[in-house]
């Protein structure tokens, strides 16, 4: 074999490869000369020219690369690493292999990935809330106006029920016509808590947090009306405090201003009370749940009061409240009944009343109980007689001196009614307060008695008489 005498190819591993700066200056134009440090000149390229030299640089880097594993292979008597990859069953294209598995450590345990699970369970009850401000349903505004109601109306009654209580307390125990007015307020009050506590419980299940249209209006109606209350209330507090100030005397006791202030201010308290639930028990809980144990202690509070107060007084002198009521009927119809027949009644039978259906049951109860001692005559009767009966001379001789139509011979009548109090009686509001025991009344007065038996002495004046011409 001749030998090669042609120039060997030289690698492009083996060739030198220039880096080549680029120098951008604002000052000079793209296409000017650069010169280097030893005087050579150099053209500057524009940037993307040399990305593309730079993918040049690499690819011709990879040829080098393979070469050099092709020479090691030939000198090995090895295959040539292009011809290990040629077989029948590869196809051209090779599929590019996958990454390799991670290997899995039996000691490490998973983490679990973190979910931000705040956000998310907050937004459940905010959704609720929202869609709660703006539930105005009939049943939802139904129950709100009569919540509030009912606890007006409770307010009232307390405030009716505080008046009776303070003014037995106050006044005095003798004062048993404050047991008449007793029952209704004690009522009202025990019902009307039970009423206003079950339907505000189920108010605030539905009670939006912020009250708009419809039930704004029902709260403004509603809280302008009791703090309209509030501000009289008040009112009548400094009222009777300037009244006491003022006013006050060695004999007097002032009991009718201290009851009216004390009774003032439960009223200011209580609907100030029901203005603050209807304002903020919306947005706090912890309002509307002190405001419902307030309002049952201070009603428990006057309905023992008043139990142990007035209503065990007016338990125990439910006889004397129909003596003292009824009393002064019976001596009139004595009295009508006497002028009418010219003598006392034999019993109290006989007797029949004038003044309604009202007066003669409470007569014929006290009658028929036997709660009335009757005494007819328990004095000699006295003739108011002036001009004795003669003959017709005589009332003629006379007749100057009496003027005609003149009444003569009444007669006066006396007898005594008897009874027996279980409670002493007196009037501190009565002034005046005739005694029972002289026979110069024709009825009975009953404001004040002693305790026990009593028995009033009365006079009846019987038929009167004319002189005849």
């Amino acid at each position: 074999m001749g030998e090669d005498t042609s120039k060997p190819k030289v690698d492009q591993s083996d060739s030198e490869i220039f880096d080549i700066a680029v120098r951008r200056d604002d000052t000079k134009p793209l296409d000017e000369l650069a010169k280097n440090n030893d005087g050579s000149e150099q053209t500057q390229v524009a940037p993307d020219e040399v990305v593309a030299l730079d993918e040049e640089k690499e690819v011709t880097n990879s040829d080098d690369s393979s070469d050099a594993l092709n020479n090691d292979a030939l000198n090995n008597d090895e295959p040539l690493l292009e011809d290990s990859f040629k077989t029948d069953d590869v196809p051209e294209e090779l599929p590019v292999p996958s990454a390799p598995p991670t290997p899995v450590v039996a000691d490490v345990q998973p983490v679990a990935p973190v979910v931000p699970t705040t956000r998310v369970a907050e937004s459940a009850p905010v959704a609720a809330v929202a869609a709660q401000q703006h539930s105005n349903s009939p049943g939802t505004l139904v129950l709100q106006w009569l919540s509030y109601a009912f606890w007006g109306w409770f307010g009232t009654s307390l405030a009716v029920l505080a008046g009776i209580t303070f003014g037995y307390f106050i006044a005095g125990s003798d004062a048993t016509f404050w047991g008449d007015s007793l029952a209704y307020p004690l009522a009202a009050v025990i019902v009307m808590l039970v009423i206003a506590l079950v339907t505000d419980f189920f108010y605030a299940r539905h009670e939006p947090v912020a009250k708009k249209g419809a039930a704004s209006v029902i709260m403004l109606i509603h809280v302008v009306l009791y703090m309209l209350t509030v501000v009289g209330a008040l009112i009548g507090i400094v009222f009777s405090i300037i009244r006491m100030i003022i006013t006050a005397g060695p004999t007097d006791t002032m009991d009718g201003s201290k009851v009216f202030m004390l009774t003032a201010f439960v009223t200011a308290l209580v609907f100030g009370g029901i203005s603050l639930r209807a304002l903020f028990a919306g947005k706090k809980v912890g309002v509307r749940k002190t405001f419902w144990l307030a309002m049952s202690i201070l009603a428990l509070g006057f309905v023992v009061a008043s139990i142990a107060g007035p209503a065990m007084k007016a338990n125990s002198t439910k006889n004397d409240r129909l003596i003292e009521s009824a009393l002064p009927s019976l001596s009139s119809d004595i009295q009508q009944y006497t002028r009418t027949n010219d003598k006392l009644p034999a019993t109290l039978s006989d007797v029949k009343s004038s003044y309604g259906e009202m007066a003669d049951d409470q007569v014929q109860r006290i009658i028929e109980r036997n709660l009335v001692t009757y005494k007819p005559n328990s004095r000699p009767v006295k003739t108011d007689s002036v001009i004795p009966e003669t003959s017709g001379a005589s009332i003629k001789k006379q007749s100057t001196a009496v003027p005609a139509n003149t009444s003569t011979g009444t007669k006066t009548f006396y007898y005594q009614l008897c009874v027996t109090y279980k409670e002493a009686k007196s009037s501190k509001y009565d002034s005046y307060s005739s005694p029972y025991a002289d026979y110069t009344n024709t009825t009975v007065n009953t404001y004040q008695h002693a305790k026990g038996n009593v028995c009033y002495d009365v006079s009846a004046d019987g038929k009167y008489s004319y002189a005849v011409y």
